[in-house]
């Protein structure tokens, strides 16, 4: 009996402690989350689209997501909820997005609209 006892808190702990990213589909994602200074690509990034406007989730290893519009102006990326305020630069084939103390590298396609000349 007492074998079982101690055995229920272990399995519940067991049942909560699973990695919700090993469920997640999407695509691994560079970002440097927590402050990290170093990009790697444990996040995973899904698109859908909601009312009409590609919108992007982005989940941590921690469990935690970000969702983020696509600007249909072509200037970037906002986020959709949340306090944070997005910010973006270019760097090189990618869209840097920084929230609060996270970072994510998106590819991106850089147009010049500069006139030919």
């Amino acid at each position: 009996m007492r074998i079982f006892f101690y055995s229920v808190p272990l399995l519940l702990l067991t049942a909560c402690s699973g990695s919700p990213q090993s469920e997640i589909h999407g695509e691994p994602l560079a970002c440097a989350v927590d402050g990290a200074t170093d990009f790697t690509k444990v996040c995973k990034v899904e698109r859908t689209l909601v009312d009409g406007v590609l919108t992007l989730t982005v989940y941590q290893p921690d469990g935690g997501f970000r969702r983020f519009y696509v600007l249909d102006d072509g200037t970037g990326i906002s986020a959709a909820d949340g306090a944070g305020i997005a910010t973006t630069q270019v760097v090189g084939d990618s869209i840097e997005v920084t929230i609060d103390e996270d970072r994510y590298l998106f590819p991106a396609k850089i147009e010049n609209h500069a006139p030919a000349s």
